[in-house]
């Protein structure tokens, strides 16, 4: 067994104190070091922000649809109360659906018959005979008379953002339909929505 006396024990003891207080020495300066990195870390996470715009337009447009067919049906062309030729009218009704974007400037509808001519509305056989008929706004003969072919305001369609369910009545006077041949008569209308564009 090795014994360590006098001043080699000294010595001994003295490298050991020393040699531990370097080794505590570093370990608090790693430590230190460490905990300025983190500071400067943390001084470093700034938080940063940005924007960016968002923007949407709303167009002047109009849109017409959503149309039923207006059937007369049987002319009503004798009268077996007086023995000869009806003087009674025949009415019918279409309707159809109309919007626009709110506030769309004079928004306005015109009716063109395919077989019309000048202001005329008229119903066709197959060969060339023609039944002329009128329109009115709404859903009786009461309305506002439309004119052919003719951009015009209707009324209840406004551009209000909503959709409009509209309707025409068209009417076929006796004058118009006496002495016409037998057979079936038809016609086409087309409705154009306009408006002022932006």
């Amino acid at each position: 067994m090795l014994q360590m006396v006098g001043a080699n024990r000294s010595n001994f003891a003295s490298v050991t104190d020393t040699r531990k207080l370097t080794m505590k020495f570093g370990m608090n300066k790693f430590a230190l070091t460490i905990a300025a990195i983190a500071m400067a870390g943390s001084a470093l996470a700034v938080n940063d922000d940005a924007t960016f715009g968002v923007s949407a337009t709303v167009a002047s447009e109009c849109v017409v649809g959503n149309t039923t067919n207006m059937a007369f049906g049987n002319l009503a062309m004798l009268d077996s109360d007086i023995g000869g030729l009806s003087t009674a009218k025949n009415n019918a009704t279409a309707t159809f659906d109309a919007a626009c974007t709110n506030g769309t400037g004079a928004p306005t509808l015109q009716f063109a018959s395919a077989n019309g001519g000048g202001t005329a509305f008229s119903l066709k056989n197959a060969g060339t005979d023609m039944i002329a008929y009128t329109l009115y706004e709404g859903a009786d003969d009461t309305g506002t008379l439309i004119a052919h072919n003719a951009a015009a305001a209707f009324t209840g369609f406004s551009a209000d953002g909503a959709v409009q369910s509209l309707s025409v009545t068209g009417q076929v006077l006796d004058t118009a339909k006496n002495g016409k041949p037998k057979g079936a008569y038809a016609d086409t209308v087309t409705i154009t929505v306009g408006f002022t564009a932006d």
